[in-house]
């Protein structure tokens, strides 16, 4: 979902921002209607949202037996929350913050960016939910296959991005085939454990909130009990290749692509340092947290939603 600056022509990288902008500006547009008469757990669910997306979309997690590092990308839980039409402005903004101060993708590719996380990622998983309900499939398995499909959808519509921008004496199909064969070995892991990630937060949102919830989503351990099992899998693979250097995907597959291609990858526009560039690093981790946390406090403890569950007026 980071595609670095210099990896696209001109004139397609404003393509994708024009493209992605109507997107963008419709989902500021819903979200601040449903903000005006929202309850104070609605707006804590959407900036736990966009705190979590941040903070996963910043995290590497190593795939040592594939010799990468690669992120989460939670819109498509997003997109099965608050619905696929409003992610794409929580996903740029998160995106500028990153290229910005982190390096992580770039300005020039921010369009490109903002449609393949904030817009196919949760539209993928929403269509995937909508037919897994259609076919009767239980809530927490039709969410998973969902969100992790979703996941998958994000670097599938990188992958097209990239064979349109490196195609010359190779074709698109040569380079998008690439692209596919280098990211499947990190993503496939991953998209399974972002889709029992998203499973379990989605039922314990269903037992805390249940009108913030998908009307069909029932919770259950098993789900968590499989979670348990994926993360020790991850960990126990990452201290049997500890010795092994892990490159992130973005400079594994999509860097090494466009350089093949004779695109090399520019600096990020702002580079703020080393030094600086890690206590940015922990201090917005710490925000991240802060407003996670702050989040799930406010969904617990609503007044406004445990009165009108009572049946007793709200508080003006």
């Amino acid at each position: 979902m980071h595609l670095s600056e210099g990896i696209l022509p001109a004139a397609q990288a404003a393509l994708w921002v024009a493209a992605a902008s109507p997107f963008v500006a419709y989902s500021a547009a819903t979200l601040r209607r449903r903000s005006v008469a929202a309850a104070p757990a609605e707006k804590a669910l959407l900036s736990t949202g966009t705190a979590l997306l941040f903070a996963a979309t910043l995290l590497p997690i190593p795939i040592p037996v594939a010799g990468a590092t690669s992120h989460l990308c939670v819109t498509p839980l997003l997109g099965l929350v608050l619905g696929p039409w409003a992610v794409a402005a929580p996903a740029a903004f998160v995106l500028l913050l990153q290229a910005l101060f982190f390096g992580h993708g770039g300005l020039t590719t921010l369009g490109a960016n903002t449609l393949t996380l904030g817009v196919a990622g949760p539209f993928v998983a929403a269509g995937f939910w909508w037919l897994l309900q259609r076919c009767r499939v239980p809530a927490p398995l039709a969410a998973g296959i969902a969100c992790g499909v979703g996941q998958l959808s994000v670097y599938v519509a990188d992958a097209g991005i990239l064979g349109a921008a490196l195609s010359g004496e190779k074709s698109f199909g040569f380079w998008a085939v690439r692209v596919l064969a280098g990211f499947a070995p990190v993503q496939l892991p991953l998209a399974v454990l972002e889709g029992v990630l998203s499973a379990v937060l989605l039922g314990a949102l269903a037992r805390r909130r249940p009108e913030l919830a998908p009307a069909a989503f029932r919770g259950g351990m098993r789900t968590a009990a499989v979670t348990a099992l994926l993360a020790v899998a991850l960990l126990a693979s990452g201290a049997a290749h500890a010795h092994e250097p892990l490159r992130g995907l973005d400079e594994a597959v999509f860097d090494e692509a466009a350089r093949d291609a004779g695109r090399t990858p520019r600096p990020p526009v702002v580079d703020l340092g080393e030094e600086v560039h890690t206590a940015l690093l922990l201090a917005t981790g710490f925000c991240a947290g802060w407003v996670t946390s702050r989040g799930f406090a406010a969904l617990r403890h609503d007044p406004r939603s445990l009165a009108e569950s009572a049946g007793e007026p709200s508080a003006p």
